[in-house]
């Protein structure tokens, strides 16, 4: 019903929240039983949402799940993600979340 966005061995999918009649965006990976949130957008504004950047999720996904670390989480220009024009706050959430992954990069290499 939602779309689905798929990079490799990465997917990330729309699932209604019966409670709040939010769309979770979620993103998992094939072979692993786990999932990590990346945001929720109203369900008009999920059906109009055709094209997304993986790149920064995948990275949130590797740092949380698979023990690896960017070389820079500032290689992701933020300034270019492609996410929807209709969630201005979604664009500065995703900055927030490089912030915080490169605070997480930075501290282990100390």
């Amino acid at each position: 019903m939602y779309q689905r966005f798929v990079k490799g061995d990465y997917v990330v999918v729309g699932i209604k929240n019966e409670f709040n009649q939010k769309v979770g965006y979620w993103i998992s990976k094939k072979g692993m039983t786990i999932a990590c949130y990346c945001f929720s957008l109203s369900e008009s504004e999920a059906k109009r949402i055709n094209s997304l950047d993986l790149d920064p999720y995948i990275l949130l996904f590797q740092t949380k799940f698979e023990n690896k670390t960017a070389s820079s989480p500032l290689d992701l220009d933020t300034s270019e993600l492609d996410l929807p024009k209709a969630k201005p706050k979604l664009k500065h959430r995703c900055e927030n979340v490089l912030q915080y992954i490169e605070r997480i990069i930075v501290s282990s290499e100390n």
